[in-house]
């Protein structure tokens, strides 16, 4: 590995400028095949996942006890990023599932709403945001403990407390 790493260095290009450039950036000529085919043998290798995790929490010999920062906040801002990106777009495409203009709201309205079917649409229209709650509502033992307990109310409530603060007009649920 030393070898790949001095022989970039002597063709002038670090470990950063590599990665950089083979990640669709413009500088270099897109059209170049062995380039292309690098890229997508690392966008489509199983290992990927692997790499990625030892970026965020890298190794350490045994009985050492200074773990190195590694990628971890840059990737968790990233991370960040992206969710709240994907929260956001899921809760815009849930405007259609909860606007109800206030002159259509009445107690028999209100009555008539079916729980299950929110859930499902919820489920199916804001995966990643239910995914989210779902996790937030217990921890990993208490859901393999209390099998039986059943968390979309809660979830259902608190996107469609999500939803009527993000508009007045959206008060179906």
């Amino acid at each position: 590995m030393g070898k790949i790493i001095d022989y970039m260095a002597d063709e002038g290009m670090n470990l950063p400028n590599f990665l950089y450039y083979l990640s669709w950036n413009l500088d270099v000529d897109a059209d170049d095949a062995t380039i292309r085919y690098a890229r997508t043998s690392l966008m489509h290798t199983d290992m990927l996942a692997s790499i990625l995790e030892k970026w965020y929490w890298p190794p350490r010999k045994h009985g050492e006890a200074i773990r190195t920062k590694a990628a971890r906040t840059t990737m968790e801002r990233w991370a960040e990023e992206n969710v709240c990106m994907r929260m956001n777009r899921e809760m815009r495409l849930l405007k259609p599932l909860v606007l109800s203009p206030p002159e259509e709201l009445s107690d028999e309205s209100l009555l008539n709403i079916k729980l299950n079917g929110l859930t499902a649409d919820y489920q199916r229209v804001a995966s990643v945001t239910w995914s989210l709650l779902h996790a937030a509502s217990s921890t990993p033992l208490q859901l393999q403990r209390n099998t039986y307990k059943y968390h979309a109310p809660s979830i259902v409530a608190i996107i469609s407390m999500l939803s009527f603060d993000r508009s007045y007009h959206r008060c179906k649920s």
